[in-house]
């Protein structure tokens, strides 16, 4: 069961899905709290073979500057964090080593 964040305002939950090489600009403050790798096609789960690694970054409002939040691999394909963004925040995502990955990133706003 999902509870809302104490924060005020809050309490919308969100989620969206980033390809790789994509980025998304905050139009509220968001806080995520979790990101999960998933296949692009929709198929039953990650490829059994090959190396796998993708980054989520994020880059606050007014800065080039892009910060780690998490890497995820096939041993660890989701990742659980407490992210607070500003509106005008960024948060991105790259696929180091693999093809066809998409990142499921969900929260609140």
């Amino acid at each position: 069961r999902r509870r809302a964040p104490s924060e005020p305002g809050m309490s919308k939950f969100t989620g969206f899905v980033l390809a790789d090489g994509e980025a998304t600009w905050s139009d509220d403050r968001w806080r995520l709290t979790q990101a999960v790798l998933a296949p692009a096609s929709g198929g039953d789960g990650l490829p059994d073979t090959g190396e796998l690694v993708a980054r989520v970054h994020a880059q606050a409002a007014g800065t080039s500057e892009w910060l780690l939040v998490c890497s995820l691999t096939r041993q660890r394909p989701a990742c659980a964090f407490d992210l607070s963004l500003d509106s005008g925040a960024c948060i991105g995502f790259e696929v180091v080593s693999g093809s066809d990955l998409v990142v499921h990133l969900v929260g609140w706003r």
